[in-house]
């Protein structure tokens, strides 16, 4: 698997939800304004214009929302375009594809599975909530594990002790490729193991559709974690902030 798969499958996963706009998709969550769900990508090979630019700015203004993109490096055509229009990189995560996975022990006390019931994937809605500080689930945030996890896709879910504890998603199988993302776990439980176990369950269940996981990594101890299981980075994702 290469970087330009993985583009290939961030890609064709947001076309079901995604509006286009110039030489872009953009994808826009009317419940909430979390910048996670409110994005564009470029189309492939695309070298936008400023004129280009402008009219992705503008839909994003339209739509109450910060211009905002999500790239695979390189991509330097894009890159140009939108640093010469005010852009800036905020950060660059990196891009982890499984290799082998290493199944590590699960902790005293604690339980994984794959939820798929409503009452458990509004559990796995509050721990996501609260462990990336989202608030409160909502009917939408339910909604959306629904249809993730009765199309193909994955919710994993630790307790301890019975308790809620760490919860994370596997997407829905393109291309030979499945993104773990949102693994999250409440503070109490944190550096326990957890998100550690969450991720490996939702690997073995990408690995027993016959596809391979990959994950954006939030920063260098996400990044020690997830090689311990078999991830090795192939790549990097820049979030792109628009001016505001």
């Amino acid at each position: 698997m290469t970087v330009q798969q993985i583009r290939s499958h961030l890609y064709a996963s947001i076309l079901d939800v995604a509006e286009p706009v110039g030489p872009f998709q953009v994808a826009l969550a009317t419940d909430t304004d979390n910048v996670f769900r409110n994005y564009a990508i470029p189309d492939p090979g695309a070298e936008p214009t400023d004129a280009d630019v402008a009219e992705l700015c503008a839909w994003f203004r339209q739509h109450r929302r910060r211009p905002r993109l999500e790239l695979v490096l390189p991509a330097p055509a894009v890159t140009d375009a939108l640093l010469r229009n005010g852009f800036r990189i905020e950060r660059e995560l990196p891009l982890m594809l499984l290799e082998t996975l290493v199944v590590p022990p699960v902790p005293a006390g604690v339980s994984v599975e794959l939820v798929s019931e409503p009452e458990q994937l509004r559990a796995c809605a509050a721990v996501q909530n609260s462990a990336y500080g989202a608030g409160d689930p909502t009917d939408a945030d339910l909604a959306r594990l629904i249809r993730l996890a009765t199309s193909g896709g994955a919710v994993g879910l630790a307790r301890v002790d019975g308790q809620p504890a760490s919860s994370g998603v596997l997407t829905v199988p393109q291309r030979g490729l499945a993104e773990l993302a949102a693994i999250g776990t409440l503070q109490p439980f944190r550096r326990r193991g957890l998100a550690s176990a969450v991720a490996a369950q939702l690997s073995l269940s990408a690995l027993d559709a016959d596809v391979t996981p990959y994950l954006q990594a939030e920063g260098a101890d996400e990044a020690r974690m997830y090689r311990r299981l078999g991830f090795q980075q192939v790549g990097a994702l820049a979030l792109v902030n628009g001016p505001e």
